[in-house]
């Protein structure tokens, strides 16, 4: 995790991280579909570090999509509501439950239907 904080606390690294996302971005575009940015929580990082500097890192991550015009669906609220334990797998492996995968499949259908790109496509008009 110190690693991981430290990459997005390098300049160079952070922005070889958004040339990648612009590229992805570029790509699913190009194939003729609407890309979406899903923030993911992540709450197994944050607790090793104070919350200024999670918010610094989200900042800074949704600021360069959102300069993008890329819609962004943002579930890190989710981070606040369940702790590290209710959120994972299990004590060995830290990705999401299944629990936490309905949360979040609720969380960005809610998203998708209130983006405007996304409204026509899934309300059937």
């Amino acid at each position: 995790m110190q690693g991981l904080k430290a990459s997005y606390d390098d300049p160079a690294i952070f922005q070889k991280h958004v040339d990648q996302l612009h590229e992805l971005f570029r790509d699913v575009k190009r194939i003729g579909a609407q890309p979406v940015f899903v923030f993911m929580p992540f709450p197994h990082m944050w607790k090793l570090f104070p919350k200024s500097s999670r918010d610094e890192i989200y900042s800074r991550i949704k600021d360069t999509v959102a300069e993008t015009g890329i819609p962004i669906i943002d579930l890190s609220d989710i981070e606040e509501k369940y702790t590290p334990e209710e959120f994972q797998l299990n004590p060995f492996d830290a990705h999401p439950n299944a629990r936490m995968q309905e949360v979040f499949a609720g969380a960005i259908y809610q998203g998708l239907i209130h983006t405007k790109e996304f409204t026509a496509v899934l309300s059937g008009k």
